[in-house]
């Protein structure tokens, strides 16, 4: 049983930030199916876009239709899906997590921003091998794990979005490190400049960033 002092944090580099499902961005932007960029030998790309029959060696099979967009021949099998450990609870954390800038800032985050960090999770668990084997170790590592990529993603998102607050955090935040307990003035931390003048609350911002987009989809 791993202590929970005992676990090494990997380094941000190495992290899941910037990950992005391909198959979302794909389905929301509407890309053309396997068989229409890769059609079967002894066929073209026009005979099928126009009949949906794909050609093979001496076969004729028909293809059919759905919208106007072509399905492949085989069965494709449905993703899987992976499920989180009993003891895992992502929506739990993500509120937490919420909480400990909450107090340290004393202010109060829009409810999106749970719900955001814990899409994130998702994401990274069904697509990233290594993020779903630190959900999986033992012991208390794989709550510290998720605490340390949710702080992370929050900084991530008050960087966005709220420029003015994001200064105030320590640095540490941004690499997963919680913050120090109670409520703390809002002085830059940062560069010991003055702060900002303080924004608006603009999901959009976030909705628009390269990083941040598949919220939309």
């Amino acid at each position: 049983m791993k202590n929970a002092a005992s676990v090494t944090r990997p380094t941000i580099a190495r992290s899941i930030v910037g990950l992005v499902p391909d198959r979302v961005e794909k389905t929301a932007f509407g890309v053309r199916s396997l068989e229409t960029a890769f059609p079967a030998r002894g066929s073209t790309r026009a005979d099928s876009r126009s009949s949906g029959v794909s050609h093979g060696k001496g076969k004729t099979t028909a293809v059919p239709l759905q919208s106007g967009v072509e399905t492949p021949q085989s069965k494709m099998r449905p993703a899987k899906l992976y499920r989180w450990p009993e003891v895992m609870l992502p929506w739990l954390i993500a509120e937490t997590m919420c909480q400990e800038v909450e107090v340290f800032l004393n202010i109060s985050l829009p409810q999106r921003y749970a719900r955001w960090i814990t899409a994130k999770a998702e994401v990274c668990f069904q697509k990233n091998k290594r993020f779903r084997r630190q959900m999986r170790s033992r012991g208390n590592a794989p709550r510290e794990y998720l605490r340390m990529y949710m702080r992370h993603w929050l900084s991530a998102l008050l960087g966005t979005e709220r420029r003015d607050l994001w200064f105030c955090l320590p640095p540490s935040f941004d690499l997963g490190h919680p913050l120090p307990r109670g409520q703390h003035p809002r002085i830059n931390r940062r560069n010991g400049l003055t702060l900002p003048r303080p924004r608006r609350w603009r999901p959009a911002l976030v909705l628009a960033h390269r990083n941040w987009q598949w919220l939309a989809a």
